[in-house]
């Protein structure tokens, strides 16, 4: 009985600290030697219940985890116990049962499985990597790439800056632009998480909330927009469902086959830019027009730094520069929240009819309005006479 019971318990303890023993070996994996020293001292607390483990039985339990990493951490990590047990007894008293008894078990009876099926979707680096994962978990150890992460921070908070600074109009007028802004933000944090993690499952949400983005940007701005048949407007909450039904439907189908993602984003994105140029230059307003050439020139050197990063990675490395997807975070979040400022300034315009308010925009920190500058909306309240 205490053959049988004295391996269970070492199952048991390391699935609990499974996740200890599998960050050390990705940061082994990537020769982020001071991190994985640091953090071998917690795996070796958590792990050494007894004072007869060693590091060197610490070190051959890695090497199986790491051969089976793909498969599962907590499975792997299990079978190489038993494994380790099962080779070599003499060396792993720790994990041995009382003198006299034998627990041996072959390679073939336990094979190694995912411990669940939602492994493939928040396993560290299933997703895409970007240039920068060539120094993976250099900066931080638990940050797979440091600048393409903290470089979300701008589009998290500029959306909730010019949220703020219209929180009177929203309140009072249209309180659905506020949905765009919240869906960008969010759009910052699934980003935040995917470059920390490169898991599938970070890549898909980052990649579907820019989706919903799209599509909700038309729902709020759908009612002032001029692309938009004079004669549909009764039927506008009908047309508001049924773009919120179609991108749920395509969000859920992409979970499915997440390849079929970027085929989606592309089919909303060409027209979204077609409706972009078309309200802009026609708003009739001269600073939404210049806006839009900001926003295009923007995105234009924003989507130069995405193909350098994704196609002359080698060339970088060979420079020590791999930060060009950090650059296309910070160019696309100026030209996304320049965009905002734009549709917020056209719908106070056009729905000047309901409201008192007349809109300003200012520059920071130059007041001539540059490629780089932070244009801002401030509300002034019309005198009624």
């Amino acid at each position: 009985m205490q053959s049988f019971i004295y391996p269970l318990m070492v199952i048991i303890h390391a699935i609990v600290h499974a996740i200890h023993l599998d960050r050390l070996c990705r940061m082994m994996m990537r020769k982020n030697v001071s991190s994985a020293f640091f953090k071998s001292s917690t795996v070796y607390r958590h792990f050494a219940f007894s004072e007869n483990v060693t590091f060197i039985q610490l070190n051959l339990c890695i090497r199986l985890l790491t051969a089976q990493h793909r498969k599962g951490a907590e499975t792997a990590l299990i079978y190489g116990f038993l494994l380790l047990y099962a080779e070599s007894p003499q060396d792993s008293s720790a994990l041995c049962p009382p003198e006299g008894s034998r627990f041996i078990i072959k390679e073939t009876e336990f094979p190694v499985v995912s411990a669940t099926a939602m492994d493939r979707w928040f396993e560290y680096e299933s997703g895409h990597a970007w240039c920068e994962s060539a120094y993976k978990y250099q900066t931080h150890p638990y940050v797979a790439e440091f600048a393409n992460t903290v470089t979300n921070l701008p589009i998290i908070v500029l959306p909730m800056v010019n949220a703020m600074l219209l929180r009177q109009y929203i309140t009072d007028v249209n309180w659905m632009i506020f949905l765009p802004h919240l869906l960008l933000t969010i759009n910052g944090i699934a980003s935040t998480y995917y470059h920390a993690t490169l898991n599938l499952f970070g890549q898909l949400v980052d990649e579907l909330s820019i989706l919903w983005l799209i599509n909700i940007c038309l729902v709020a701005y759908l009612p002032v927009m001029k692309w938009y048949p004079q004669n549909l407007k009764k039927n506008l909450n009908g047309m508001r469902w049924g773009i919120v039904a179609s991108t749920t439907f395509i969000s859920a189908f992409c979970f499915i086959k997440p390849s079929l993602n970027a085929f989606a984003l592309m089919s909303w994105s060409i027209p979204g830019v077609a409706v972009i140029y078309y309200e802009g230059v026609n708003a009739e307003i001269p600073e939404a027009t210049k806006s839009t050439w900001k926003v295009f020139a923007l995105w234009a050197m924003a989507t130069s730094f995405w193909f350098a990063d994704r196609l002359l990675c080698d060339f970088w490395l060979y420079l020590g520069t791999p930060y060009l997807h950090a650059i296309f975070h910070l160019l696309s979040s100026l030209a996304a929240y320049t965009l905002f400022v734009m549709f917020s300034l056209i719908d106070i315009h056009r729905r000047s009819g309901e409201h008192r308010f007349e809109a300003k925009v200012k520059h920071f920190p130059s007041a001539n309005g540059g490629i780089f500058s932070l244009p801002y909306i401030t509300l002034v309240e019309r005198r009624v006479d």
